[in-house]
């Protein structure tokens, strides 16, 4: 599984809190992931308005899905796990 994939899962069962995304998303692109979203959440402060960092989650997540398409995961497991409010 790859790392946006777990981040999503955590995040959708309430093991990774909203004031905990930025650190979370600052992991994702050691695994290779990158996404304007992604960079922008990463750079944020866990004080920040939780509702902009869901957001830039769901977007990132969002890119993560699109992308994931042309592997052999199959498509759309992270907007399966990943459902927005």
């Amino acid at each position: 599984m790859d790392a946006a994939f777990i981040l999503a899962w955590q995040y959708s069962v309430g093991l990774v809190f909203p004031e905990d995304l930025p650190m979370a998303a600052a992991e994702l692109p050691a695994e290779g992931q990158d996404s304007r979203a992604l960079r922008d959440l990463a750079g944020r402060s866990r004080n920040d308005d939780t509702a902009e960092l869901q957001d830039l989650l769901r977007e990132a997540m969002l890119r993560c899905v699109s992308r994931s398409r042309t592997t052999t995961r199959p498509s759309g497991v992270c907007s399966t796990i990943w459902r927005p409010a």
